[in-house]
């Protein structure tokens, strides 16, 4: 009979992955500016984009807005985008294991965030997390929060 709850329970909750942080580059992070700016989109941007500025971070709209032509020599030039962050985010949803029967909320197995640095093109560091998207009942889930959260505490 503990064999048929503790499987009905993994079927009816679902596994989701415990808070990790990946730090994969030493380079500090400018704690003098908290601009960042999504640089893909997925159907939560206004998830996780309310709770980033809920945590005192300043998300851009775009990436760039102004671009600068370099001429290199007599018949080259280089033209680039100047960002209009320093640092940017990529968005990895992961599966969805569990839907809310009466709004909109899902459940991931895991959702990465991963922060570039715009300057040199490096990944800094990666934090994933699985959970609600939103309340559930009986669940609660504050999942983009805590990613936006654990941001907010490595940029210090």
């Amino acid at each position: 009979m503990k064999k048929i709850i503790t499987i009905f329970s993994i079927m009816l909750y679902g596994c989701a992955s415990s808070l990790s942080v990946d730090r994969v580059s030493d380079t500090p992070i400018d704690t003098t500016t908290h601009e960042i700016v999504l640089l893909d989109s997925t159907k939560f941007d206004y998830d996780l984009k309310k709770s980033l500025i809920k945590y005192g971070f300043k998300v851009k709209n775009t990436p760039s807005i102004v671009s600068k032509e370099k001429k290199v020599d007599e018949s080259t030039s280089l033209s680039y985008n100047i960002s209009e962050a320093r640092y940017g985010i990529n968005q990895y949803p992961g599966a969805v294991i569990d839907w809310c029967l009466y709004n909109k909320q899902v459940k991931f197995d895991e959702y990465t965030l991963e922060l570039v640095d715009l300057e040199t093109n490096d990944t800094i560091l990666f934090i994933k997390k699985g959970g609600w998207t939103g309340n559930c009942f009986p669940s609660t889930g504050k999942l983009f929060e805590e990613l936006a959260l654990e941001l907010k505490k490595n940029w210090e």
